[in-house]
């Protein structure tokens, strides 16, 4: 875990990011808010009206799956793009033949659900990362 917050920490100073701010606590059951900062990781380059509100993670037949709940308090749309990835629990990252960037358009107060799941059961734990996407 200590690697996690460490490559955590140094990605979100190398890519000009910071972590995301959010005031509402998660609800019972789900990612605390502490444990989310430390997991997601937003560009600068995005709205700061957008946030990450919520995190559900689970493991279905040994597949660990993460949905996030974003909300836009913007007065318009923001385009971005997003990662999800994955770790083992030494906290190694595990690379996925279909990993890669997605891009997301979320209109103005609205809000938007995103889904990841690891395609290795090995894995543990994970990470968020979104930027602005120039079209």
């Amino acid at each position: 875990m200590k690697h996690i917050t460490i490559a955590c920490a140094l990605a979100a100073l190398f890519a000009c990011a910071s972590t995301v701010e959010t005031s509402q606590p998660a609800p019972g059951g789900n990612v605390p808010i502490e444990e989310l900062n430390q997991k997601v990781i937003k560009s600068s380059s995005l709205p700061r009206q957008l946030e990450v509100t919520h995190a559900f993670v689970r493991r279905e037949n040994d597949v660990l799956q993460v949905q996030l709940e974003l909300a836009s308090h913007a007065s318009f749309a923001s385009d971005l793009r997003y990662l999800f990835e994955w770790f083992d629990a030494d906290g190694m990252k595990l690379y996925e033949a279909g990993e890669g960037w997605r891009r997301e358009t979320i209109e103005a107060g609205h809000r938007l659900s995103l889904q990841g799941s690891a395609s290795n059961a090995a894995a543990a734990d994970w990470r968020f990362t979104m930027e602005k996407w120039d079209r």
